[in-house]
């Protein structure tokens, strides 16, 4: 039909608010439009006689039930919208399919958690209009068999569908054929293509289907453990009276419902020792050639290689067809043709931590609670925060926003650095003690293993961090999409880079720098570079615990009111970074030129030594492996203090940490160790 009669309403998402629709005939062509500012169905009802004068005057009742158009499925999980078009155009029937508002989000669905997937409408035209209620009802369930997914509630003739959003999604295909409702029934005995289609009044369903018993109860068919009295649950037959029996067939090890009513037949496509197998077996996957077993513990996922043996006893396979069976079905329904990524990522608005798999795609991915509401004081974070960052505090609320609020956007490295009990730590902490599990102190050099990149936190403290390959490295970690995970004992796989970097430490000069990559403005400044200064006030050592048992409620309310206000027009590091007099100190004393008159020092003192063999109490002690500190301030001639070329030869493990009085020839010199010359 190329006009379609609907039943519309203003879009209203207030379910209360939709009891009375108008009707009007729509060309098909024009659907989008009607489909994205009104809600709607393909159902008209009958004009109720108190509401005849009103625009909107057919009340939306089961029993006011008029004529339909078509139907409409909604989708909202485990079927992508690539799938469904494949389906329909298959079977060349007419479509539109169109993105309800919760496509691609999280949401909860009959009280259960459900990740972020393909959710819509499609809306399916008959050959003419519908006028029997119990015609409507078995075109209903005709055409649904060629979807297990759907949403049960539409099958009721009082269902509405919500507008879907402006940007929604809007796919439609007319190269096909209405549904003809005079072949429904001829069609639908072999329709299934099942092994029971040929048995006369035999239909299956999942152990998870819900079922009214007798006493107005509704329960689910896999806890049902004795015989009782239930509603018929096939939608073609409504059932005013418990007429079916729902009961576990011991014989046949199945749930079986037989309805007296209509004669129909159903048996559950699972066995009881199936389900309980699938249960026990629901964190393993097939690998490879390989079992794993994956989960979170302490809010940690974990991903571990499993013998069959092991497998075997975990999920209670003791007799050797039960081990045949279950093996068997792992491979068939859990297997996982690659490991492509694991995407680790941190969730405010979920309580517990999860992950879900995508089998076709091999992707894993891991969603990890932020930390709990605990002590409901905002003021006591606050201060703390004016106290130790003074103008740069909103600077630093936005990036604690960001960190908690985003995933994969580069944020800026923070620098921090001062003497040893100034709160350094103390800062770093809170920052980790958002999500603990994705957090990791991190040596800042690259190793064999690279557990690193599955975090969102990487803390670096006092390592050789002037380095000129942990520099490299660290720009790598920030610059990369995906990286590469090496754990042992487990396969390679990639992740997704939502790394961000603190680095502290006690040094004035803590990082090696490219003095052309000095940043010009702050909306293209990687670093935040700060100087702690000495704590003049009694620590407390409870203060962390403080800190972390108020940052829950803090993350929650103030630094989301700090996010929502955050122009989304990321700059490059995800907000606007102040160039602190610290960081352009940094670049200024950068440690390319230390490291360069350190090396010259020693080329001097060796070049002398070699072509001389000076008779100085100081070359004397070097002869002996001493450096003493009247040669490197004799040589250091440039613009760098003999304190930071002393500075770096500690780093480069060139000499020992500690000064010594060394003698010789009755004279005393402020020496090092020489450990090992370049």
């Amino acid at each position: 039909m190329e006009q379609i009669k609907l039943s519309i309403k203003q879009k209203d998402y207030e379910g209360s608010h939709n009891k009375y629709f108008k009707s009007q005939i729509v060309d098909r062509n024009d659907l989008e439009d009607f489909f994205k500012s009104n809600n709607y169905s393909l159902i008209t009802w009958k004009i109720d006689n108190k509401k005849k004068d009103k625009e909107y005057n057919r009340g939306r009742e089961d029993a006011t039930f008029e004529s339909a158009s078509g139907l409409v499925i909604d989708i909202d999980e485990n079927l992508s919208i690539k799938e469904a078009k494949y389906i329909l155009e298959k079977k060349e029937y007419n479509y539109v399919i169109i993105t309800s508002r919760n496509h691609q989000k999280d949401a909860m669905k009959k009280g259960k958690f459900s990740p972020a997937q393909d959710r819509y409408h499609i809306v399916l035209f008959f050959n003419c209009d519908v006028t029997d209620p119990d015609e409507y009802s078995s075109a209903y369930s005709f055409i649904t068999r060629l979807f297990p997914e759907v949403d049960e509630s539409c099958k009721s003739r009082d269902r509405f569908l919500f507008g879907s959003p402006e940007d929604a999604e809007y796919y439609f295909w007319f190269e096909g054929q209405d549904i003809d409702v005079d072949r429904i029934e001829p069609v639908s005995k072999d329709f299934l293509n099942t092994p029971i289609a040929e048995k006369k009044n035999v239909f299956e369903f999942d152990i998870d289907r819900e079922v009214r018993l007798g006493s107005g109860k509704v329960v689910k068919v896999k806890d049902i453990t004795t015989k009782q009295p239930c509603y018929c649950v096939r939608p073609e037959h409504y059932d005013n009276n418990p007429s079916a029996i729902v009961s576990l067939y011991e014989k046949e090890d199945k749930w079986v419902i037989h309805c007296t009513g209509c004669k129909w037949t159903g048996w559950s496509k699972l066995t009881k020792t199936e389900y309980e197998l699938n249960q026990q077996m629901q964190h393993f996957y097939y690998l490879g050639k390989d079992i794993y077993e994956m989960g979170i513990a302490e809010d940690k996922f974990f991903l571990t290689k499993n013998s069959e043996k092991n497998f075997f006893y975990t999920i209670g396979a003791e007799s050797k067809d039960k081990q045949e069976s279950a093996l068997k079905n792992l491979i068939k329904s859990r297997r996982l043709r690659t490991l492509t990524r694991v995407d680790y990522v941190g969730n405010p608005g979920i309580e517990k931590s999860y992950y879900s798999v995508d089998q076709s795609d091999g992707l894993i991915k891991v969603n990890i609670a932020a930390r709990g509401v605990d002590v409901r004081d905002n003021s006591f974070i606050e201060d703390y925060l004016q106290d130790t960052f003074g103008q740069n505090k909103d600077f630093i609320k936005q990036y604690l926003a960001m960190y908690v609020y985003t995933n994969y956007t580069q944020l800026p490295t923070l620098i921090l650095y001062g003497p040893r009990g100034c709160g350094k730590t103390t800062f770093s902490g809170l920052v980790a003690d958002i999500y603990p599990s994705l957090y990791h102190d991190w040596s800042g050099e690259s190793s064999n293993f690279s557990q690193e990149c599955e975090k969102k936190l990487l803390v670096i403290e006092e390592n050789l961090i002037d380095e000129k390959s942990q520099y490299k490295t660290l720009k790598k970690y920030t610059g990369q999409a995906f990286l590469k995970v090496n754990k042992k004992y487990q396969p390679e796989y990639m992740v997704k880079n939502n790394l961000n970097i603190i680095l502290i430490s006690n040094e004035s000069i803590p990082l090696y720098v490219e003095k052309t990559e000095k940043p010009a403005d702050p909306s293209n400044n990687q670093f935040f570079v700060w100087e702690f200064s000495s704590l003049n006030k009694t620590i407390d050592g409870t203060f962390r615990q403080k800190l972390k048992e108020r940052l829950g409620h803090y993350i929650r309310t103030e630094l989301k009111t700090v996010f929502d206000g955050i122009n989304k027009n990321y700059s490059r590091y995800g907000i606007s970074v102040p160039i602190t007099k610290y960081e352009e100190q940094l670049f200024e004393n950068n440690t390319t030129n230390i490291e360069a008159q350190a090396d010259l020092v020693l080329e001097k003192i060796a070049n002398r030594e070699n072509t001389f063999t000076p008779d100085e109490e100081e070359y004397k002690l070097y002869r002996d492996g001493y450096l003493a500190y009247t040669l490197v301030e004799y040589y250091a001639t440039g613009a760098v203090h003999p304190n930071a070329i002393i500075k770096n030869l500690k780093k480069r493990k060139i000499i020992e940490q500690g000064m010594i009085r060394k003698q010789k020839d009755k004279k005393k010199f402020n020496s090092y160790k020489i450990i090992k010359l370049p």
